[in-house]
């Protein structure tokens, strides 16, 4: 009797419906890549590991950032440089207990969390007025300015050059929501709000120096304060309606699957992470939601999406951060709050 093949496909993304019937499939720690020869139009490569590289002072990260070329890490209540050996330095105090976010000029970064902001120079940790950044809980910079979320849909900037100098205020008040991130990407501020993400730019008319594009505002709002990240193509945010968005200029684009929505729509969004990465040439947004134990990656060259996990109990990917520093891909162990190296030599 003759035998007749049939293609059977092992590759694929994580797909899992909320009908078992329809699809639920999971990649996890595997990606997809599109292959141009070969008997498969795609293959699957594993997700490197991760080795040691440096010990922490305590176990709680508040985030990793890169100025000048050298690696800090405010870990616990303090601001630390981390050397090419791993080794840490403590810098100074930095106040509270959630998530900070950075921003530098190459001169001077800013730091900000908790309803304080902070500059840095490389030599001295500067806290800025408490009265001026009460209610600030992020930053960005463009063009030498720093821009700062304020009271409501309100946001301030800085003089040029100087992180904590007050310069002017503006309002994001398209929608009237509340401001929660402004974010640089190619020259453009995005205006991330509860209701809606309005893009400014640098007119540098009047002394605000920044105008808003009233033809881009976006009818989407933010989600994860700490989700908003980008690839040198693409800027990323997890949305208020557990959507994953991709913005360039004014035009949005939803890249979340419906099964991928449906399972966001069951976590936490606002206690997740995300940063962007590029590993053997492919660009990837990795979403972590260490409240609910579960980590997301996108792959921006091939649009589909896997799981990543660490450990034997199918749990969250090991890492909280991420930065690219002295060649190498450096998180931090959820677990221990110890920085570590993502690598394919840990195999």
């Amino acid at each position: 009797m003759p035998y007749q093949t049939i293609p059977l496909s092992v590759v694929g993304p994580t797909s899992q419906n909320k009908s078992q019937q329809a699809n639920s499939s999971l990649t996890k720690n595997w990606y997809p890549e599109i292959t141009v020869d070969g008997r498969s139009q795609s293959a699957l490569l594993p997700w490197p590991g991760t080795v040691a590289f440096g010990t922490s002072p305590t176990e709680f990260d508040r985030g990793l950032h890169v100025f000048r070329n050298v690696l800090y890490h405010v870990n616990g209540d303090a601001l630390y440089s981390v050397s090419n050996a791993g080794v840490y330095t403590k810098i100074g105090n930095i106040a509270g207990f959630s998530r900070c976010i950075f921003a530098d000029n190459g001169v001077e970064m800013a730091i900000t969390a908790d309803g304080n902001a902070y500059s840095f120079d490389g030599l001295a940790l500067t806290k800025g007025d408490t009265s001026e950044f009460a209610n600030t809980q992020s930053v960005t910079m463009l063009n030498n300015t720093f821009l700062y979320n304020a009271e409501l849909d309100n946001f301030f900037v800085s003089e040029a050059g100087d992180a904590l100098a007050f310069r002017a205020a503006g309002s994001a008040e398209s929608k009237g929501d509340d401001l929660l991130r402004p974010y640089a990407f190619s020259q453009w501020v995005y205006m991330l709000g509860e209701a809606t993400n309005e893009p400014w730019w640098n007119a540098a008319a009047d002394t605000l120096g920044f105008d808003r594009i009233d033809g881009g505002i976006m009818e989407k709002g933010l989600g994860g304060l700490y989700t908003v990240a980008n690839t040198d193509q693409f800027m990323y945010f997890l949305g208020d309606d557990a959507n994953v968005y991709q913005v360039i200029q004014s035009s949005i684009n939803l890249i979340s699957t419906p099964e991928i929505s449906f399972q966001l729509g069951k976590l936490n969004i606002s206690s997740a992470v995300g940063w962007t990465m590029v590993l053997d040439g492919q660009d990837f947004f990795v979403l972590n939601f260490g409240e609910n134990d579960l980590s997301y990656a996108y792959a921006e060259q091939t649009g589909v999406w896997f799981n990543l996990s660490s450990g034997v109990n199918n749990g969250r990917y090991i890492g909280s951060s991420y930065a690219r520093v002295y060649d190498k891909h450096i998180s931090v162990d959820f677990n221990t709050g110890n920085a570590i190296e993502i690598t394919d030599q840990a195999f």
